[in-house]
């Protein structure tokens, strides 16, 4: 199995145990649908290109070894470009089509569609964005892999501060969600 595999049949392990817990799927089901939404086309594809590939093949894995309870596991995949506002637009259809998603989105568009999916009772995994909103936000149908602003930012002063001695320390980010939210991590880090 290689490394996207790797990633990926844990996180639709959980996905399959989240719906089984909350019983998201019908009893009956021949097919349970799990939604990837996230950027397949746009700058930050190459994220949203490994977990799509990575969670197929976890599902073909599943699938092969008799599915969940009988019922095969289907993805979905939806493609927000790396755009906020695409990913508000394709919630609706999320919701219509899936019974659970993986927002593989940067963190613009994952803070964009998260309060959607939240709003439409889907249960969502972000496996990008560290944006610490993702899980600060009080949204009960979210969780997420990647360790978030604070947690890493804390990781790197410690050891920047330990190891290498550094006494200054210059902070150049964007605009977006994720440079932000990584620079307010920073600052508050700082500060202590």
């Amino acid at each position: 199995m290689d490394k996207k595999a790797a990633y990926a049949v844990p996180l639709v392990v959980v996905l399959v145990l989240l719906l089984s817990s909350v019983g998201c799927a019908p009893a009956a089901a021949k097919e349970i649908t799990i939604g990837i939404v996230g950027d397949q086309s746009g700058v930050s594809a190459p994220y949203g290109l490994d977990t799509r590939q990575g969670a197929q093949t976890a599902v073909d894995e599943i699938n092969a070894a008799g599915g969940i309870g009988g019922a095969t596991l289907v993805l979905r995949v939806y493609d927000e470009k790396g755009d906020p506002v695409e990913a508000v637009k394709i919630a609706p259809q999320v919701a219509d089509e899936t019974v659970a998603t993986i927002v593989c989105s940067s963190s613009s568009p994952a803070l964009a569609i998260g309060p959607k999916l939240e709003e439409l009772g889907i249960p969502f995994i972000v496996t990008v964005s560290s944006n610490l909103k993702i899980t600060s936000s009080g949204w009960k149908w979210a969780s997420r892999i990647q360790p978030a602003d604070p947690d890493q930012i804390n990781r790197m002063v410690a050891y920047i501060s330990k190891n290498l001695k550094y006494k200054k320390i210059a902070l150049l980010h964007d605009t977006t969600d994720l440079g932000t939210g990584a620079r307010d991590a920073l600052v508050n880090t700082l500060k202590q």
